[in-house]
């Protein structure tokens, strides 16, 4: 099934609510799994973190459905975060965004890194089949990385010859 039509537009501070919101619908049973949903503490953490600079919105029609954090360093591009409405997940989003991100990272020649929730299968799954792989274990999280393929202009050893008599 192709992924739904969406578009992206750049967050703004007026989308605060919206992203918090959006990460205790999509994200909130897997912290309640995790430490217990803390509305106070959920609250202010989100205060600190929203960054509307390094934030797209997904949107199908004129609804907003999820969002996407990316931080682009130098050396790598880090997937912040990635919330989708429970409504609009395993329609194509998603994996669109990342397949994405993905080839800006591979061309740029930079690996792409993530963390997500030990208790999130399905995102790990999903992560997984674009190529992450776990190289760092917490308590709670996964860090998950992704490298850019090897180039095909990579240096071979020559086949040893054989004598002649």
């Amino acid at each position: 099934m192709p992924p739904v039509t969406h578009t992206l537009r750049p967050a703004t501070e007026d989308d605060s609510e919206f992203v918090y919101d959006l990460k205790r619908q999509a994200l909130g049973p897997y912290i309640e799994a995790t430490w217990g949903w803390d509305e106070a503490v959920q609250r202010d953490l989100h205060g600190q973190q929203f960054t509307p600079s390094e934030t797209q919105v997904f949107v199908v029609g004129a609804t907003p459905v999820g969002c996407v954090r990316v931080r682009r360093k130098n050396d790598e591009v880090v997937l912040v975060s990635i919330y989708i409405l429970p409504a609009w997940q395993s329609k194509g989003i998603g994996a669109e965004a990342l397949a994405d991100l993905l080839r800006e990272a591979h061309a740029r020649h930079v690996p792409m890194r993530l963390r997500v929730l030990r208790v999130n299968e399905r995102a790990i799954a999903l992560y997984k089949r674009h190529g992450f792989e776990v190289v760092e274990t917490t308590d709670t999280h996964y860090v998950m990385r992704a490298h850019p393929p090897t180039s095909l202009a990579s240096p071979r050893k020559q086949a040893p010859t054989r004598a002649t008599a």
